[in-house]
């Protein structure tokens, strides 16, 4: 599996392609730990320029979404410019059990985003179906043209992956400081998180690894924050 990378201002851009034959062109971007406070407006302006000027058609968001009070607000105008226009599905992550997940559901579906944390969603793209599983693996569809998972944390993928074409994770930051990389794994963070790796691909599933927007440390090193894009579709003739 491959990606390319992009770098813009405040986080990089990681593209990757995934075949689904019958299906027409979708892209998919996936947000994760956000983790915003009160001056993060400039971070929320690029992330939604990002995804604006990209022609994104269906974006993911992984929780962690804010650190204080004050970074709701942004979180609520970057839901809802992520909203106008394109499908946004959602779920919770760890940080959001302190405000609250119901809250924060309530929040995001105010914005105009769909709350799918341990839930599912389908979608209806040209006549083709799409299933996103959020924060919970289910069962394998078989008549789903592509099927997707959203994950915060990391899982292992052994039994979920035969479920799924593609999956998406957060959380782990890429462990904020990388001293080195071995292939697509990330050090030192893999010695104690074993998931700490940017992409894999078990039992034919794509499995991409974010490492984030936002830190609740504002430390990092040599681990730039990335934003994951997704195309998919038939390959163009």
């Amino acid at each position: 599996m491959r990606y390319a990378t992009a770098s813009e201002p405040r986080f990089d851009l990681r593209t990757a392609r995934r075949e689904a034959p019958g299906l027409t062109p979708l892209r998919v971007a996936y947000l994760s730990d956000l983790h915003f406070r009160g001056g993060s407006g400039p971070m929320a302006e690029a992330i939604a320029a990002s995804v604006e000027t990209r022609n994104v058609d269906l974006v993911l968001l992984g929780g962690d979404y804010a650190d204080s009070r004050a970074g709701w607000r942004h979180v609520e105008a970057l839901a809802v410019r992520l909203a106008a226009g394109r499908t946004v599905l959602a779920i919770g992550g760890n940080h959001d059990r302190w405000w609250g997940l119901k809250r924060t559901e309530r929040l995001l579906q105010g914005a105009g985003c769909s709350w799918i944390h341990h839930d599912t969603a389908a979608i209806d793209w040209y006549g083709a179906r799409i299933r996103i599983d959020g924060d919970l693996p289910r069962g394998r569809d078989a008549g789903a043209a592509l099927r997707l998972l959203c994950l915060h944390a990391p899982l292992r993928p052994g039994a979920f992956a035969p479920h799924y074409d593609v999956a998406f994770a957060g959380h782990l930051h890429g462990g904020q400081v990388v001293l080195w990389r071995r292939g697509e794994s990330l050090y030192p963070a893999k010695w104690l998180y074993p998931q700490n790796v940017l992409a894999r691909r078990v039992a034919g599933c794509d499995y991409y690894v974010s490492k984030g927007l936002g830190d609740t440390l504002p430390l990092r090193w040599n681990c730039r924050r990335d934003l994951l894009l997704l195309d998919a579709g038939a390959s163009p003739v």
